[in-house]
Parts: structure tokens; C-alpha cells; sequence
């Protein structure tokens, strides 16, 4: 019987380099020093610098005080308007008709359906108007969207009314209904809202008639259904108005001497200039912007953002984070010497 070899030799097994392990190591090495890199060097910001106004100017939101006179409805009946909002009207020029039937309602409301009556004019002023609106809203002042919504729907029945009356000057009653025409008693801007503040004055102003938190705007729309003794418009009779802006006290004493102020209005950006003066109201200091133009302008608003351009600095605009402070030595000028060609 032949004997077995107990000795057993050891396979080695060839070495197999596997290509992929040595890249996924490579990357992952490459990464713990990218972020070891990114943790320990002190982090950079890169900022567009723009040439601007470096002026710290203020912006208040301010409550207009006008002269204006509410004009109710002699009748009952529908109600449309023959003048365009914040338009100035004179003695005598028709502002409304009342449809005491509601035959002339429903023939404004088919020619309505039946083809656009907006004409390239009225759609490029509703285009402006709705631009100021977007250019100038504030989110966090949501509560305009609804005036301004309003406002909008207001003037689009307005435009389309005053074409549509305009073509049908010509209907007798047996096609209209009856309907009476209203001019106006005076002459000035007539706009189709109302707030209950038309007969507030400087003198009967209060703290709480200042808070937007508080302010409800009534409007009037065409086609809508008054009664006698109704509000249907109010007219704005002179062209001087005033803004009353919050005031505290520091800006009250930096403002005391003060008597005229550049202003911008933030809603269009236009730019005006205004006698200006301290109000006292309930014991809080409040400016008061005078104004005797642009009242046609802001005729259908009652707060208004406008911004004191108390100074005006051009150059660029550095963000305060890029400002550093380094110790440094200082050498007096005396130390200065001649040497070679150079100082």
C-alpha cells in the first residue's frame, strides 16, 4: 500500500488589481480634501457693486385730506356712468342716467356681449394702470389687491358704458326705457367710490382714520341697483390736498426747521416738491405735505406711500458685509524723506 503526502502547499492566488476600487478611491480622497479645503479657508462672497443713490431716504404710508362733496341719487333705478373716473368734468357735463326700468341696462348689457367696445386708447390707459399697480405693490399689504381689483373692474364699465351711451345718444324711449340724465352741480374730479372720510378735515382727523387697517372703500359700479338718497359719486373741488405722514420723535426734531420737502411717490415714481409742517395729533407729531398739482393723479387712492428725499448722494453701492476693519501703522507726513528720484 503506497504511502500519502501529508504536505499541503498553500495556493497563492494572483493579484487582481480591480480598476474601479482605484478611481472610487481617488474620488473619495478628493472629496475629504475638497471639503477639509472648503471647512478651513475663510469664505469669499462676490457681490455686483451698481452705481446708485446712497441716500437713506424715508417712506411713509400717508393719508390724504382733499375737499370733496358727495352727490346722492334722486331716483331709484340702475345706475350708469357717462364720465370716466378721476376725469375732470365741468358745470352741467352729464356724470350719470338712471334706468328706472332696466330696458337700458339690458340693451347696454347685449351690445356689451356682442362685440368689444374698448377702443386702443381705453385698453393702453387700463395697460398704465395696472403697470403702476404691479411696479409699486407690497405683499405684505395684500388688502389693495381687492381696492385695486375694484378700481379696475370700475373703470373697464366705466370705458365701456361711456362708448355704448355714446352710440346709443340717438334711442328713444320705446328702445331704452326711461332713463334720466344727471350732470354735475360743480365742476371737479368725480370718482365712484366713497369711504366715509369725504368731510374729514386737518382739525377732525383722528389716530385711528390713519390706520389702513381700518379703511373700507365703498365703490359704486355701473349697472348697480341704487335708491333715492343713495351715494353714486363724490367730486374732489379743489386741486389743493395734503398727505399726513407718521412722524416720531427724532425725525419730528430733524424735520422742525423744515419747510418745503422733495417727496416721490412710490406708486409711480413720480417726483414732487411740497410745503411741509408739523401737526400735532392727539399728542403725536405728524407731517403734513401740501400739494397744489397732481391731485387728478392719486384722485381715486386715500393712503399713499411716499418717500422723503431728505438727501440724495450718488456712487456705489457697497454692501455693509464687504466692509472690514484691518490695524494698521501710521506714519507721520514729517517722516517723508527724499530718496533716489522718489519720495
Amino acid at each position: 500500500m503506497a504511502s500519502k503526502n501529508k504536505k499541503v502547499t498553500k495556493y497563492r492566488r494572483p493579484l487582481n488589481i480591480n480598476i474601479g476600487i482605484i478611481i472610487f478611491g481617488i474620488i473619495f480622497i478628493y472629496i475629504v480634501i475638497s471639503v477639509v479645503v472648503y471647512i478651513v479657508n475663510p469664505k469669499i462672497s462676490v457681490y455686483e457693486v451698481n452705481k446708485g443713490s446712497l441716500a437713506t431716504n424715508n417712506t411713509y404710508q400717508g393719508f390724504i385730506l382733499r375737499t370733496e362733496s358727495v352727490v346722492t341719487s334722486e331716483k331709484a333705478g340702475y345706475v350708469n356712468f357717462y364720465a370716466r373716473e378721476a376725469e375732470k368734468i365741468g358745470v352741467g357735463q352729464t356724470v350719470y342716467t338712471i334706468d328706472e326700468t332696466g330696458q337700458l341696462e339690458q340693451l347696454l348689457s347685449d351690445s356689451t356681449n356682442s362685440e368689444s367696445t374698448l377702443t386702443d386708447d381705453d385698453i393702453t390707459s387700463l395697460k398704465t394702470e395696472i403697470s403702476s399697480f404691479s411696479d409699486s405693490f407690497d405683499s405684505s399689504n395684500f388688502k389693495s389687491v381687492y381696492n385695486f381689483k375694484n378700481d379696475i373692474e370700475n373703470t373697464v364699465l366705466e370705458l365701456v358704458n361711456v362708448n355704448l351711451l355714446n352710440s346709443l345718444s340717438d334711442l328713444g324711449s320705446e328702445d331704452a326705457g326711461t332713463f334720466t340724465s344727471y350732470s354735475a352741480p360743480t365742476e371737479g374730479l368725480v370718482v365712484y367710490s366713497t369711504d366715509g372720510y369725504e368731510g374729514v378735515t386737518l382739525d377732525t382727523l383722528t389716530e385711528d382714520m390713519l390706520n389702513y387697517d381700518n379703511y373700507k372703500k365703498t365703490p359704486v359700479k355701473s349697472s348697480d341697483l341704487v335708491n333715492a338718497g343713495d351715494v353714486v359719486y363724490k367730486l374732489i373741488t379743489d386741486e389743493d390736498w395734503s398727505i399726513i405722514i407718521p412722524l416720531d420723535e427724532e425725525k419730528a426734531t430733524e424735520y422742525a426747521d423744515r419747510e418745503t420737502m422733495r417727496i416721490k411717490f412710490k406708486k409711480d415714481s413720480v417726483e414732487a416738491n411740497a410745503a411741509f409742517s408739523i401737526v400735532q395729533i392727539n399728542g403725536n407729531s405728524y407731517g403734513k405735505l401740501d400739494l397744489s398739482s397732481s391731485a387728478i393723479r392719486y384722485a381715486t387712492d386715500r393712503f399713499i406711500d411716499v418717500e422723503l428725499m431728505v438727501s440724495n448722494v450718488e456712487g456705489l453701492k457697497i454692501p455693509v458685509s464687504s466692509v472690514v476693519e484691518k490695524d494698521f501703522y501710521t506714519i507721520p507726513i514729517e517722516y517723508a524723506t527724499q530718496g533716489g528720484d522718489n519720495n
